[in-house]
């Protein structure tokens, strides 16, 4: 991948340079790293005097915790060596303009995560990735975000980045109730064995009984599923889901994004009730090892229309991004092949192509064409293809409450304006 240019910022001090970088996203937009998509539009990258930094738009509670951790946690590695490779924090500094508040750091490099898509062997053997790991967790320092997206390698060594989530502890014997191992395992088995991963995880595993630290996941999973928020064993349920459904290996190409990035980003797009379905319909696919390359292939694709949709105002093309979803649903991922995606142009046309081909009581079809049968469709589709092919008791699906999922969907079908032009496929 060709790396776009780093564009300069003159200005009479930082403050204005990083209004200046907000104020033009289409000029300092960061896609320097092939698997960051920033669906937020809270990073910036620009030169200034000589250096270049990355920008991320922040909360400044969580920012001043971040920065206090990357302190702490400095103050306690910084310059120590662990199979010859000098381990570092990177330095941020929280700034306040007239556009917000800011964390900035020095450019370092892309990070370890985009080995998985640039089909180049990860620099850091597997030996040494587990000592780092283990001495850091010697010192007492339990970091749930040590993933590939957030340690960079370069000449002067290795550097650790997005700190707000850190835990501290003098004695450490298992880790489950601080770190999701199906995140962990998900993501460092495209650049390592899977089974080395997790016989090395498994002296720090034990089955979690007290739900401590719920979050909005475990919460609007706990409502969609039926179950009781409080229930001992929640967390292991979703752990061992997500470790399915975010499952998968290297590839050679950035043809399409890997499960646990998708994840990611749906994430970051939607609300919570969406990317707790999402990852429900990953788990379906990947149980019943069917056309994962496909979906990952569409969703990527429109992924790839989206961000190039962001910087302009008059166009909003998220709906688009839940076809796919329903595609699957409905079992017509068979409606699109490869040749439409290397032809069309944007989401548009992308999605004409698809809906020329759907049935009228599909619920694709209604969700792009805002059928009053959809919220029924819906909740009967969720139900009999997602929630009814889980691991769990029928006594619990009863309970399933589906409403919030389905509001947000139509609400999200509502504003698919586009498609009020199209009345020739009506």
């Amino acid at each position: 991948m060709r790396l776009p240019k780093i564009n300069e910022i003159i200005a009479p001090d930082i403050k204005t340079a990083i209004d200046v970088a907000f104020d033009n996203y289409d000029k300092f937009a960061f896609f320097h790293n092939i698997e960051l998509k920033d669906v937020k539009k809270r990073f910036r990258i620009f030169n200034y005097k000589g250096k270049v930094y990355v920008v991320k738009q922040a909360n400044k509670a969580k920012a001043r915790k971040e920065i206090s951790n990357g302190r702490c946690i400095a103050k306690k590695i910084n310059g120590l060596v662990v199979s010859d490779i000098m381990l570092h924090v990177v330095e941020s500094e929280l700034i306040e303009t007239k556009n917000g508040c800011f964390l900035i750091s020095e450019y370092k490099g892309n990070t370890l995560h985009e080995y998985i898509y640039n089909n180049k062997k990860i620099p850091l053997s597997k030996e040494s990735f587990i000592k780092i790991f283990e001495q850091i967790l010697q010192k007492g320092i339990i970091l749930p975000g040590f993933l590939p997206r957030n340690l960079i390698l370069n000449k002067d060594g290795l550097f650790l980045l997005d700190l707000e989530n850190v835990f501290y502890t003098k004695a450490v014997k298992f880790l489950s109730e601080y770190i999701s191992f199906a995140e962990f395992i998900n993501n460092w088995s495209c650049l390592y064995a899977r089974e080395d991963l997790l016989n090395f995880v498994s002296k720090y595993q034990k089955n979690i009984k007290k739900n401590n630290q719920i979050g909005s996941f475990e919460k609007e999973y706990a409502l969609l599923t039926g179950c009781d928020e409080n229930k001992s064993g929640l967390k292991n349920e979703i752990e061992n889901i997500i470790m399915v459904a975010e499952s998968g290996n290297r590839i050679s190409t950035n043809e399409h994004m890997i499960a646990s990035d998708l994840g990611h980003l749906v994430s970051d797009t939607f609300p919570r009730c969406i990317d707790v379905i999402h990852d429900l319909l990953l788990y379906k696919i990947q149980k019943e090892k069917s056309e994962l390359h496909k979906y990952l292939i569409l969703m990527t694709t429109y992924y790839k229309f989206y961000m190039e949709a962001l910087g302009k105002e008059f166009v909003s093309q998220k709906g688009y991004l839940l076809l796919p979803m329903f595609l699957v649903i409905d079992k017509k991922m068979g409606v699109i092949n490869e040749k439409d995606l290397n032809t069309v142009k944007n989401a548009l046309e992308l999605t004409m192509k698809i809906a020329k081909k759907l049935p009228k009581n599909s619920l694709s079809y209604s969700y792009l064409f805002k059928n009053k049968s959809l919220r029924e469709q819906l909740s009967d589709a969720i139900y009999k293809n997602i929630i009814n092919l889980l691991p769990i008791s029928k006594i619990r699906k009863s309970r399933a409450n589906l409403t919030q999922v389905v509001d947000c969907v139509q609400e999200i079908s509502e504003k698919l304006t586009f498609f009020d032009q199209v009345f020739y496929f009506q």
